[in-house]
């Protein structure tokens, strides 16, 4: 008896590991590969959710980030870049033209 809990003990910890790596919730699937070890070969074969968001990790939440870099999870939202306008010296938006100058943005100044 005391084998088959070392063996879910292995597979819970297997399972938990494997969905941390995936972006997914290590005690969801830590329990469910815990209570059904066969779940450990389920979570192999699930896709990463971290690919679908570019590789992008929330700084404040370690959730996968969307594709305008905000997170679903707890709503951090990237902070904007400034760039240095090339005329003037001014420091802008990099996706704004320069109000100071009136000089718009190219793909040399970023």
């Amino acid at each position: 008896m005391a084998r088959l809990y070392i063996l879910q003990l292995i597979a819970g910890i297997a399972g938990g590991f494997i969905a941390a790596r995936k972006g997914r919730s290590i005690l969801f699937w830590f329990l469910l590969c815990f209570i059904l070890p066969l779940f450990t070969i389920v979570v192999l074969i699930l896709p990463s959710l971290k690919a679908g968001a570019a590789g992008k990790i929330c700084p404040n939440c370690s959730h996968p980030l969307n594709r305008k870099d905000r997170c679903s999870h707890c709503s951090w939202q990237t902070p904007i870049e400034l760039v240095q306008c090339s005329k003037c010296g001014s420091f802008v938006s990099e996706h704004e033209n320069c109000p100071t100058c009136s000089r718009k943005k190219n793909k040399k100044d970023l």
